[in-house]
């Protein structure tokens, strides 16, 4: 009788996993990861997310930011989903408004469903009547990540620095933690050999500005060449040390942020010398100390080439690549 029991209610249970599934239900969403951001949404109907993207503040509560998205989708298999940013409000930028609307240039919002292989999606545009970006696809899964371009988060970094690191002209340290105590990468790639103390050196840092993912990707590229095999490579060791820094905002990326570091600290806004947030180790520990180590290196004479990375929000030619 226990056992009849215990079929008859195992057998009930598959019946209505199915009948849900076959019925479709609400999609579930979600932001509960690392670098994920909604802000707040709501569904209109069971296909129909509505989304209003985060709005982050500097430390003055002048300067704003809202571009960055990036989230979970589940119960979507076979179904034309509908996304819909809304909300949208202007930007301020040192003090001024700006004169577009998030999204509302030539943005190209991504999917993946395994969150390593990304595509863009086929239907996305900004809709100026309503002045909102919406989105539209049907997934061939059941779950799927979106988000505003492809993500770079630190956790990536750190297993592609426990890789790159093996290479013996490679060495990863760190320069110091941010606001909330994560570390600050630096790399150096120095050939071992006769004349290595004395190649010039060039800095290379990225990311600043949380959202721009394309920044670590850009040196994940320039490590990835550099400590190859290739003779080009090889050759241009024998010419340059280098000295990375993939993610200088790592609490900003982390948080899913668009912009500022964990205290509203635009980092690349507060460089100048007479400026007191360069050298606050309080609010802007991530460039104060790396303008402390650039110093160090240049008095050195270990620092004479310095490149600061930055990728826009839009694409500038048919293939969609951010070319600017």
């Amino acid at each position: 009788m226990f056992r009849s029991t215990s079929i008859f209610t195992i057998v009930f249970s598959v019946l209505i996993v199915f009948s849900l599934a076959a019925s479709g239900g609400p999609i579930c969403v979600s932001d509960d990861f690392e670098s994920g951001s909604l802000g707040s949404w709501h569904l209109e109907d069971d296909t129909h997310l509505v989304v209003v993207p985060r709005r982050d503040f500097d430390q003055d509560s002048v300067n704003t930011s809202t571009c960055w998205f990036h989230g979970k989708l589940s119960n979507v298999l076979e179904r034309e989903v509908t996304i819909q940013f809304a909300g949208l409000e202007y930007g301020v930028y040192n003090g001024k408004r700006g004169n577009t609307l998030p999204f509302c240039r030539n943005t190209v919002t991504m999917f993946s469903y395994d969150r390593e292989h990304w595509q863009r999606f086929s239907n996305a545009a900004f809709d100026s009547t309503s002045e909102t970006y919406i989105m539209s696809q049907i997934f061939s899964r059941d779950s799927v990540w979106i988000a505003y371009t492809i993500p770079y988060t630190l956790s990536q970094l750190e297993a592609f620095l426990a890789t790159v690191g093996n290479h013996p002209a490679v060495s990863v340290s760190t320069y110091g933690h941010s606001v909330q105590g994560r570390p600050l990468y630096m790399v150096d790639v120095v050939e071992p050999g006769p004349g290595a103390a004395i190649r010039p050196t060039v800095w290379i840092i990225a990311r600043q500005h949380s959202f721009e993912s394309g920044g670590t990707w850009a040196v994940q590229g320039l490590l990835e060449f550099i400590s190859s095999d290739h003779p080009e490579a090889a050759a241009i060791r024998q010419q340059l040390n280098f000295r990375l820094c993939p993610m200088v905002n790592p609490d900003g990326v982390t948080a899913g942020g668009s912009r500022f570091n964990a205290r509203g600290v635009d980092l690349n806004r507060h460089w100048h010398a007479s400026d007191p947030l360069s050298r606050n180790l309080e609010m802007a520990p991530e460039t104060a100390l790396l303008k402390r180590a650039m110093t160090r290196a240049k008095k050195a004479g270990k620092l004479d080439l310095w490149i600061n990375i930055h990728n826009n929000d839009m694409v500038w030619n048919e293939d969609g690549d951010y070319v600017r």
